[in-house]
């Protein structure tokens, strides 16, 4: 069950999403999507478990009304 480990920090308590998109800018998966805490958080995120492959990804946090966005490369 390989996958990567996705951290973020959520600075006051509120609704978050946390999207996948893949190179050409479609968003392939969420994988956060409610309210959480102000803090630190991670989840794994396993792209072959939802049918994607190694490659390069942009993951997108929003919260509090501001958006960030990071490149990851996965390599299985």
């Amino acid at each position: 069950n390989a996958g990567t480990t996705i951290r973020f920090f959520v600075p006051e308590s509120g609704p978050v999403e946390v999207d996948v998109y893949d190179v050409s800018g479609k968003r392939i998966d969420r994988v956060v999507a409610g309210v959480r805490e102000r803090g630190a958080h991670e989840i794994v995120w396993r792209p072959e478990a939802r049918g994607f492959g190694g490659g390069v990804y942009f993951c997108v946090f929003r919260s509090g009304g501001a958006s960030r966005t990071v490149k990851m490369i996965y390599v299985p």
